[in-house]
């Protein structure tokens, strides 16, 4: 592999790592940008009910990736409660709070209607 330039030698750290080339695997390449969420486009699925609000899918995929079942989420800040509502779609336990006592309608509508389109 050395004589076919297939291994990168980094020098202060003395590691070596093979280099893999795109042409020779299918698939999408690892990312660290999330292309396939997308915050302004909303649907019936996901209104906007909130003039900050992040989309359910983003919600779900951070809730998923930094907490386990049966966990609590704090939000501080909760605005239209996306984080709490998909929460409890995940089975985790969540404390919203927020200083707008504006939002407190919109969150309970949110959860009569329990509605998880993601």
């Amino acid at each position: 592999m050395i004589s076919e330039n297939r291994i990168h030698f980094v020098p202060k750290s003395k590691n070596m790592y093979i280099k893999v080339y795109k042409h020779e695997h299918k698939g999408k390449p690892l990312s660290n940008l999330w292309d396939d969420i997308h915050s302004i486009t909303r649907t019936s699925k996901d209104p906007r009910l909130y003039p900050t609000q992040k989309p359910q899918k983003l919600l779900e995929r951070l809730i998923k990736i930094f907490t386990n079942p049966d966990s609590t989420i704090l939000d501080p800040v909760c605005g239209s409660g996306t984080t709490g509502f998909v929460a409890d779609k995940l089975n985790r336990k969540c404390i919203l709070i927020d200083m707008n006592e504006e939002v407190l309608p919109i969150i309970t509508k949110r959860f009569e209607d329990k509605i998880y389109n993601i």
